[in-house]
Order: structure tokens, then sequence, then C-alpha cells
């Protein structure tokens, strides 16, 4: 049986009764812009719940309702905190504001030398030691450290026991 298809509602419909179909499918079924096919009945409520225009809350740029979420994850305004100080800066303007906040410094929690906010991951892994104990030296000939008093590493054997 040879069909034809339906110009509003894309179905393949058999051409005997295509005339019949085509009449109840024109006048009960709204074929929209996107591509939904929608009973007539129903166009208002598609039309507000799809094609609605609404407002982003980070750009205050005019979206459709069923994009404004793809918009909002890649809009640049939208909030990201800072890696440094966790403060929500528009995306647009991270770069900068890290850049200035990454170059505030901080006192090391293990070896107490200040470090830069950007660079307290580099220098944890690579050249982050605790201090010495009060009494401790390093000696530039050699990697071991020694008391300054009796020369004993890494306890101090003069210190008396009572």
């Amino acid at each position: 049986m040879e069909s034809v298809l339906c110009e509003n509602c894309q179905q393949s419909v058999p051409s005997a009764s295509f005339t019949l179909h085509e009449l109840h499918c024109r006048r009960n079924l709204f074929r929209c812009s996107c591509g939904a096919i929608v009973p007539m009945r129903e166009r208002a409520t598609h039309m507000d719940a799809v094609h609605k225009e609404v407002v982003c809350e980070h750009c205050h740029g005019q979206y459709e309702m069923s994009s404004l979420a793809n918009h909002q994850e890649e809009c640049p305004c939208r909030p990201v905190p800072c890696e440094f100080c966790m403060l929500e800066v528009p995306m647009q303007k991270l770069p900068e504001h890290e850049q200035v906040c990454g170059s505030r410094s901080q006192q090391c929690d293990v070896c107490h030398q200040y470090v830069l906010l950007r660079d307290v991951a580099t220098h944890s892994r690579s050249s982050c030691m605790p201090p010495l104990p009060r009494g401790f030296s390093s000696s530039s000939s050699s990697s071991s450290s020694s008391c300054s008093s009796c020369s004993a590493f890494p306890s101090c054997s003069s210190s008396s026991s009572s």
C-alpha cells in the first residue's frame, strides 16, 4: 500500500486516507518551530513553557525558557569561586581576579616561609621542610643537621636527665 508523508506531523499516512488525515491534523495539531507536534488546545501552554522569553540573572540577556539552562552553564557572567579566596567572581573576570588574589602571600604552616598563594601547592610538593628545632643548624658541607652545642644528631646528648 502506498503512503504519503504528512507535512504537518511528519507521519507516513496511507494515501487512501491522506486527505482525511491532513484535514484532521491541520485542525487539531500545531507544528512548532522547535519541531514539537502539539495539540492545538495545548499550544499556549507549550509556548509559555518552552518559548517564553526570560532574563538570565547573571548577564541580563534574554533567552527562551528552553535554552536558559544551557546558557547559564556557559554564561560568561556566571559566578565561579576563586581558588584562593573562594569569593564568587563572574567567570569572565576570574583570570584577572586570580592573578591579583594569587599574588597575596601567606605563611606556610610547615616551614613558616611566606609563599604566594598561587605557589602554595608547588611549594608544599617541592621545597617545604619543617624548620629545625632550636639549637640545631644546617651544615653547609653535609646534608645532615647537628646540635650547635654538642654536634649530636638528631638528639642532643648534652641534655641532662633528671
